[in-house]
């Protein structure tokens, strides 16, 4: 290294410096891909979940909302029409 000018070692760093550089950048770009991956599948089955448990609340708000219109309703018509939806809802 002694016997090198500052331009050889100059040029050496640089070299190196680069070369660690596109090592890291392969590396990341290797993990960012596996880790879309896995991503995109947790994704998919927690946005099944969430409609699942969305379309459960709203059965859940129609029966409650019937139930409640069945305490509350005097007229027979109503009842009867609420008790059926209940009724297709479960």
């Amino acid at each position: 290294m002694k016997n090198l000018n500052i331009g050889k070692k100059l040029t050496i760093g640089f070299a190196a410096l680069t070369g660690i550089m596109v090592v890291v950048l392969v590396f990341a770009f290797i993990n960012m891909k596996q880790m879309e991956g896995r991503f995109d599948q947790v994704m998919r089955r927690d946005v099944l979940r969430v409609e699942t448990t969305n379309k459960v609340i709203k059965i859940i708000n129609v029966i409650f909302h019937g139930v409640a219109v069945n305490i509350m309703a005097k007229d027979k018509d109503v009842v009867e029409e609420w008790t059926k939806r209940i009724a297709e809802k479960r």
